[in-house]
């Protein structure tokens, strides 16, 4: 059977909601290592946290708003959710020093609503249909990311840092209007198991020693990629205008996803998932190389950003796969909290 209208609906709104927040949190890579140089108290660790501090509060509160929902219904906790990421992104915004930018940057991320987005998604969905909209999900957020490395340092260009925080809290305004007015709202409030947090489910993901492979191997990859945000925008900046970075992301995100998506179709045609899985680890390994050298030469520093993207996007898209298909019964939204 193909998805009702009503799966339909859901499987989109609800993917512009995950669109809107994660395009406001993205925009702000690319830029924030470049304009917080000039904040009050700025210093190289505090510019760090700066930018890894929403993750840091995410993860945090991750588990927690997924009970809630179970508790007060997934709608209400994720329009609380984009209020505190509105909040937050205001706070930001507002601030000229670099604790301010921080405090801001903790509060955006308060706004944990990942788990309660993907629950309200199964309660509106049939089995046979779910893993098409989780899909829509992940191709959302991946749209998302290469959006956001354009319009960020354009934005920014434009307005300013506050500027782009004030961008954050229109994207936020954008998405608790969708949920109003566009996700249809679940007749029937059923506790699913799969999106329910079980605290003997928490212990089996913390025992089971293959998801736990793939867990460290997602962290990994995003370390790395928050790592490379650090200084990438600053060496690009030796060589390029500030306002030319945005078309260069454009490029090295377009083909990198143009060359990734053969290697997603084989991977899954010849079932050597584990063998490309390790070519694009290799990948990353090739990017550092290349990036070592990118201090030297921009020519090879555009290289590297290829190669990284082409390694980072398959990896991006096939590890909470793998996860999702790992995840003992019963235990599903707990793993992908995880």
């Amino acid at each position: 059977y193909p998805m009702s209208f009503v799966e339909l609906k859901a499987a989109v709104s609800l993917t512009m909601v995950f669109v809107f927040r994660m395009l406001g949190l993205f925009m702000v890579l690319p830029v924030l290592a470049l304009f917080a140089e000039d904040l009050q108290g700025a210093s190289p660790s505090l510019i760090g946290v700066a930018i890894g501090a929403y993750g840091f509060s995410q993860a945090l509160l991750q588990i927690p708003f997924g009970w809630l929902s179970d508790r007060w219904g997934r709608k209400p906790v994720i329009l609380l959710g984009l209020f505190i990421f509105l909040l937050g992104s205001l706070l930001a915004a507002e601030a000229t020093t670099i604790e301010g930018i921080i405090a801001g940057r903790i509060l955006q991320g308060c706004g944990a609503i990942a788990g309660a987005v993907t629950a309200l998604m199964a309660d509106l969905t049939r089995d046979q249909h779910r893993t098409k909209a989780m899909a829509m999900i992940g191709m959302g957020i991946g749209v998302a990311f290469a959006v956001a490395m354009v319009l960020g340092p354009m934005v920014s260009h434009a307005w300013g840092l506050s500027g782009l925080f004030i961008s954050n809290a229109l994207m936020a305004v954008a998405a608790m209007l969708v949920i109003i007015f566009l996700v249809p709202t679940p007749v029937v409030r059923r506790r699913d198991l799969n999106c329910s947090v079980d605290r003997s489910g928490v212990r089996q993901v913390f025992t089971n020693m293959e998801l736990l492979r793939h867990i460290i191997g997602i962290f990994s990859l995003h370390f790395v990629l928050m790592a490379l945000f650090v200084f990438i925008p600053e060496l690009l900046s030796k060589d390029f205008d500030r306002s030319a970075h945005g078309g260069i992301y454009l490029v090295v995100m377009g083909l990198s996803f143009v060359m990734m998506i053969p290697l997603i179709i084989f991977s899954e045609r010849q079932r050597l998932l584990k063998q490309c899985y390790c070519f694009s680890i290799v990948m990353l390994f090739i990017a550092f190389a290349l990036f070592y050298q990118g201090v030297l030469s921009s020519a090879m520093l555009l290289a590297g950003l290829f190669v990284f993207f082409f390694g980072f996007n398959f990896l991006e898209a096939t590890l909470p796969s793998l996860v999702s298909k790992l995840a003992p019964a019963g235990t599903r939204g707990t793993v992908m909290g995880v």
